[in-house]
């Protein structure tokens, strides 16, 4: 690691008589304490644990419109393809024999590289090129992270030109997700395509994102035990995704809707009548947003649908995958609740390994959310947020649509531009859907605190 630092500063050194570098970045400190996620009455789970993360973002200015970015994650934990952090104490090595307790010791962290790309800047247009963030819309499905408290992110290796004409821009991408060998066509590749109208005289945007993402039969990487069904491979992957995005401000209103689907071929057999399984997922997500005029308080409505499996059909997958960093409540969503697989997502949160953290999905749900922030002063605010949701589809025979109803209440204080603190409590109180029918499940009140720290520089 000290030989990755050494090499940058003297790279850095190096360059600075030619070019202009610059640092920003972010350290962000949290302790959460989550209980009854199991919704059960007795023998309840708690999770309890600390984690830090500090980002980096060093700019290197070469020229006019010429510039390099980067983005370095350290301390990374989970291996999660995130950037949630690292728990104190580093449970990577937890259970084994390391002594800890009568060394004191802890293993030294990592750093990761996440971001690393060129823009090149002109009068008409830019172009990008290398490993850089994605974003669009509400995030509801292409989503940076650039958030204070955000534990996720979207980047891709691609190349790509933003044109601009006027109030609109067209922004063409070609993006490669995977390359294995480079003597044979087993890659697998994204062509997508941003095109975006703002019009800031009547405060209107709109956006429309498509991606199309395919491989040959030899690149298709589908996991054999995928939510998809199957265990063989049959074709090439071959998926689609359309997002449309429409924002517009009215006086002290404001209000943002963004909608996203899914649909194409996995590639892999069903494994029961050898059919292909294919994808068709949709999600819709509204924001609405009221000020009054000369008040402390401002007034915010989260609702939407989002497409779950319907766990009959074995040659088609429906759920849609809202993005990580798209949050409603603190709990639900959030956090993998109760005994079962309520919203069809196991195959992808990977329960058994990563449920310490908040690796669950917005999926499977039709919800509405209001919520509410206070400013007392320049420093010192409040929110509360209320959240009523249920299935899109039922994921068990038997089973109940209702997911329950969270409420979600916390202040925070910043006291320098730079730096914020907050603490965060929810309860949630589940609904019939975790009981899932048959399966004899409980659904019993959970409840969470979590206490966060931010310093950006």
């Amino acid at each position: 690691m000290s030989r990755i630092f050494g090499f940058f500063i003297i790279f850095a050194s190096l360059a600075a008589s030619a070019a202009d570098l610059n640092w920003t970045g972010g350290y962000r400190l949290e302790s959460s304490f989550i209980k009854n996620n199991n919704l059960v009455g007795s023998g309840q789970q708690e999770k309890e644990y600390f984690n830090h993360h500090l980002v980096l973002r060093p700019q290197m200015i070469v020229g006019d419109g010429i510039t390099v970015r980067s983005k370095f994650d350290i301390f990374n934990g989970q291996n999660l393809g995130s950037q949630f952090g690292q728990f104190f104490g580093n449970n990577s090595t937890a259970g084994a024999n390391t002594n800890s307790g009568a060394t004191g010791t802890v293993p030294s962290e990592t750093l990761q590289v996440n971001e690393l790309y060129l823009t090149w800047t002109q009068g008409f247009g830019s172009f990008i090129g290398g490993r850089a963030p994605v974003q669009f819309g509400l995030g509801l499905t292409h989503n940076a992270g650039t958030g204070e408290f955000d534990h996720w992110f979207d980047v891709k290796d691609l190349v790509g030109y933003k044109v601009v004409f006027g109030n609109f821009y067209i922004f063409p991408m070609l993006a490669k997700i995977r390359e294995d060998r480079t003597d044979i066509d087993d890659d697998i590749n994204d062509f997508m395509v941003e095109f975006m109208y703002e019009n800031l005289d009547t405060d209107l945007t709109l956006g429309l994102f498509y991606q199309s993402r395919a491989s040959t039969n030899s690149g298709n990487d589908l996991l054999a035990a995928s939510p998809y069904g199957g265990n063989t491979k049959a074709s090439e992957l071959d998926v689609k995704d359309f997002n449309f995005y429409v924002a517009k401000k009215l006086g002290n209103l404001s209000f943002a809707i963004e909608t996203g689907y899914q649909s194409g071929n996995t590639g892999i057999t069903n494994g029961v009548g050898g059919e292909e399984v294919i994808i068709e997922g949709f999600a819709v997500a509204g924001d609405l947003n009221y000020k009054a005029p000369g008040s402390a308080w401002d007034w915010n409505l989260k609702a939407g649908s989002v497409s779950g499996n319907d766990s009959s059909s074995a040659s088609k997958y429906e759920g849609y995958l809202a993005d990580r960093n798209y949050d409603v409540g603190m709990l639900l969503f959030n956090y993998s609740m109760g005994g079962g697989d309520i919203l069809g997502t196991g195959s992808f949160t990977n329960l058994e390994v990563n449920k310490n953290v908040d690796v669950e999905f917005l999926s499977n749900a039709i919800y509405i959310s209001p919520g509410t922030h206070w400013k007392w002063n320049d420093k010192w605010g409040m929110n509360g947020r209320f959240v009523y949701a249920m299935l899109s589809k039922e994921q068990f025979v038997g089973g109940g649509k209702d997911l329950g109803m969270e409420l979600d209440l916390g202040t925070y204080y910043r006291p320098h531009e730079r730096l914020t603190l907050k603490l965060d409590a929810g309860v949630l109180f589940p609904g019939s859907a975790f009981e899932a029918g048959a399966m004899g499940l409980e659904s019993e009140t959970a409840f969470g605190v979590i206490t966060k720290a931010a310093v950006s520089f």
